[in-house]
């Protein structure tokens, strides 16, 4: 979260006014530069959030953003390996990781985040 350019609290709606500011105090001490935005079902008002996330990243010592785009068909056996290489540690300390392959058997959407 220290690296996060904004976070986003769901389901804010089951929690009370008092729980709400006190997870908003504990994301500011983990990051007191992201916004903090509030949301039921995922949904946040875009036109504050966008410029939230369109902003040029920041850097934070020793955390580092890869991205891939590939085109075309991708093998879907091929990206789970990838994604077991990630979670065995074979690239260091990978905090997240996530994509949408096109694969001959449709879309799927991977995501890899604190070991699963």
């Amino acid at each position: 979260m220290s690296a996060a350019g904004a976070v986003v609290l769901n389901q804010a709606d089951r929690c009370s006014t008092e729980e709400l500011e006190g997870l908003r105090g504990a994301v500011r001490r983990l990051n007191a530069r992201a916004p903090v935005f509030a949301a039921v079902r995922g949904r946040i008002p875009w036109p504050k959030f966008a410029p939230a996330v369109s902003a040029p990243p920041t850097t934070t010592p020793g955390v580092e953003e890869w991205t891939w785009e590939g085109a075309g068909l991708q093998d879907l056996e091929r990206v789970r390996r990838v994604f077991g290489r990630l979670a065995a540690g074979e690239w260091g300390a990978v905090l997240r990781a996530k994509g949408v392959f096109a694969t001959p058997q449709g879309g799927r959407r991977l995501e890899w985040a604190g070991g699963a």
